[in-house]
């Protein structure tokens, strides 16, 4: 397994991708599918995955992901934003103070 530095476009031309991370993978492709698939997106206009050490740059245009193939599950924004919250502890307000707490 490698280190991928993995960038995503939605629209092409464009300065900036959407998505920029790193990730360990397989292979470029895989850091690509990885980081599409960690934010719920099935397509892109332009992808790029380079190793941290710079021997391998792959570049694509047009990924499409298809669901039902390779285990795909569409993840909602909202649970995304839940998995980061946890551990946090919530404010409780008024309405929430008859509730017991899970």
């Amino acid at each position: 397994m490698r280190r991928y530095d993995v960038a995503l476009w939605r629209v092409w031309p464009s300065l900036f991708p959407e998505w920029c991370e790193v990730v360990e993978a397989a292979s470029a492709f895989a850091a690509v599918e990885a980081v599409m698939r960690r934010h719920g997106c099935m397509t892109v206009k332009h992808a790029a995955a380079q190793t941290k050490d710079g021997l391998v740059v792959y570049r694509c245009f047009g990924v499409h992901l298809k669901p039902g193939v390779a285990g795909w599950r569409r993840v909602r924004r909202s649970s995304i934003l839940g998995s980061l919250r946890q551990g946090v502890p919530r404010l409780r307000g008024a309405s929430d103070a008859a509730r017991p707490d899970p």
